[in-house]
This record gives structure tokens, sequence and C-alpha cells, in this order.
């Protein structure tokens, strides 16, 4: 593993941010609840979306995720399947929207979780909220504080959003399985 994280800003355009959300919003199928970590503190809002809903509008997003782990992670991970889900996240400061320190991944699932890939779609400036890893560490990650910015890290990586003081922080994340750990 060459890098602990690989980020892209500005990978997607206001534009596309706008309708990324817009579409989220106009989702209608089955709503299914969000597995959270266990034993940590959440405030966020979270709907989970099946990925083929909306592949055609991420598509960039997803290939940069396979083009980071070929050229940075090289882990061994499973071709895209439209059985996937991704979480879509409102942290909001009036809920004071965290999710304290946590990695992701369950232990019976038969695959394991390889790579978490986050992307900001936030539509206007918010203040908190900042994204840290654990290494050596807590590690602030501003880059993907800009909208349209993508953030790809091993899951096993401890990582956390601080509380949003002011505003919306708005998210996509999905998660790269693979075989198991050997």
């Amino acid at each position: 593993m060459k890098y602990d994280y690989y980020y892209i800003e500005n990978l997607i355009s206001e534009k596309e941010i706008i309708e990324i959300n817009q579409l989220i919003k106009s989702y209608q199928g089955e709503k299914l609840e969000d597995l959270s970590a266990e034993g940590v503190f959440k405030t966020a809002d979270v709907s989970v979306i099946p990925i083929f809903y909306l592949n055609h509008l991420i598509y960039k997003f997803n290939q940069q995720v396979i083009n980071i782990n070929r050229l940075y992670f090289g882990f061994d991970i499973f071709a895209d399947c439209d059985l996937e889900f991704v979480n879509y996240n409102i942290y909001d400061s009036e809920k004071s929207g965290q999710y304290s320190w946590h990695i992701d991944g369950g232990k019976s699932e038969p695959n394991d979780i390889k790579l978490t890939a986050i992307l900001n779609l936030s539509e206007n400036p918010y203040q908190g909220g900042e994204f840290d890893l654990f290494v050596n560490g807590p590690t602030r990650i501003p880059q993907i504080g800009s909208p349209g910015s993508m953030l790809v890290f091993p899951s096993f990586i401890p990582h956390r959003v601080n509380p949003v003081s002011q505003g919306q922080r708005k998210t996509l994340s999905r998660w790269i399985i693979g075989p198991t750990w050997k």
C-alpha cells in the first residue's frame, strides 16, 4: 500500500452536485436502514440508496475509485455489481451532525470492505464537519471539505466527522469489497 489516503479535488462540478442531490431527493424506492458502526455516536441523517439508481450521475466517481485502488492501494477487489448501495449523509448543524471514531466493515460478512470512498455533495458552505483519519494520531483531511471532491482510504483506518457547527455537510459514501483479508 503506497498511501494512507488519496483525494481528488473538484472531481465533479456544482451542476453535477445539484443533479445528484435532486435525484437522491426524488428517490422513491424501498427505504433501507443504515447500519452504523457499533458503539459509536452518529447524528447524521442517512439515506441508503441502490447504486444503480445513481450510476449514470456518479460514473466519474466510480471509475476514479477503481483507478485509485489500482494505482495507489492494490487491494484485491470485486468488480462492481448493481446490488451495491451507497449512503447519502446529511450532517446538519441543528443536530450537531457528526460521526465519532469508527472503522467500516462487519464481522458477519462473507467478504471484507477494502476501501471507503466519499464524495462531497454540499451545495452551500458549512462550518465544522472536518474529516479526520487516525494515522499515527488524528490527521485532518481538509480537501474533502470542498464540494465536488472525493476521498478514498482503506476502510480499516479509523475515521470521524467532527460536529457541523453551521449549515449542512452532504456526502455520498460507498464501500468497495473484496475477498476476505489473508
